[in-house]
């Protein structure tokens, strides 16, 4: 059922992403269209990013309670198309809690050059792995649902100017986990500086490692830009309120249980 449930979800995002015709007033035309006389394989297609957070903090829940890098690179050959793969890994070199990931994701923003509101809808598959702190259980290439370790998620998400919202859903993993819990995110950007946000879980969920629905998350950002010499890295400053932080999964070590994380980052 589980299963019928994420191809009906799933077939909806590529039907809302693809299909939709209506219009809505114009707010942003930053967009242009891609210089097609130009390779799809030059730098320009390439981008990357490093993080040095002090905490790894996702959706409520701190993962390693440890500092950690997270590393990302991206290829986008058009404006409608990008897939990326991203990691995060912890600095105290511990593997307990999870906090060692790797993901890959794809993304299809269908309306990119559009002058209407249709411009800020996208949808995302992504993959996430957590590794185990046991080696031997670390088959990444196991993709059968009797022992897979990977989360295979998508999400419809609405990037305005201000308002942004997110669905996500989590369509495969290992046949015995519990993943039916829909999660919904939003956020509103107060000024170019605040940013505040807050998550909401329909059920269990072991992506996230929830054990009951509720509002996994809710906080704000503090976000400005520095200027290091050549460099101009973006500081983050986050506190986060964790009220399901109780019914976090009790059994996976290291994973956080803390009502309120405080998060300090740099993205370069």
């Amino acid at each position: 059922m589980r299963k019928r449930l994420s191809i009906i979800i799933l077939g909806l995002a590529m039907t809302i992403g693809l299909s939709t015709t209506t219009t809505f007033a114009q707010t942003d035309s930053t967009s242009t269209p891609v210089d097609t006389s130009k390779s799809v394989f030059g730098a320009d297609n390439f981008y990357t990013e490093l993080t040095l957070a002090s905490r790894n903090v996702y959706r409520g829940v701190s993962y390693g309670e440890s500092p950690s890098i997270m590393m990302k690179g991206a290829w986008m050959p058009c404006n409608y198309f990008e897939i990326g793969v991203y990691g995060n890994y912890t600095m105290n070199g511990t593997k307990e809690g999870y906090g060692n990931q790797f993901n890959y994701y794809a993304t299809i923003k269908p309306f990119a050059n559009s002058q209407t509101e249709l411009k800020n809808f996208s949808i995302t598959t992504d993959d996430y792995f957590y590794f185990n702190s046991n080696d031997s259980m670390n088959n990444y290439m196991e993709f059968g649902s009797e022992k897979t370790q990977h989360f295979m998620e998508s999400r419809v998400k609405y990037d305005g100017s201000k308002l942004d919202l997110t669905a996500a859903y989590t369509y495969y993993t290992k046949e015995n986990w519990n993943v039916d819990g829909i999660y919904f995110e939003a956020g509103y950007d107060v000024s170019s500086s605040l940013n505040l946000f807050v998550g909401y879980l329909t059920d269990e969920n072991a992506l996230m490692f929830q054990t009951k629905e509720g509002f996994t998350n809710a906080g704000f950002t503090f976000s400005r830009k520095l200027t290091v010499k050549q460099w101009s890295p973006m500081l983050k400053i986050s506190t986060i309120f964790s009220p399901t932080y109780k019914t976090i999964d009790t059994t996976s070590p290291g994973v956080g249980k803390n009502p309120v994380n405080f998060v300090a980052s740099l993205t370069f």
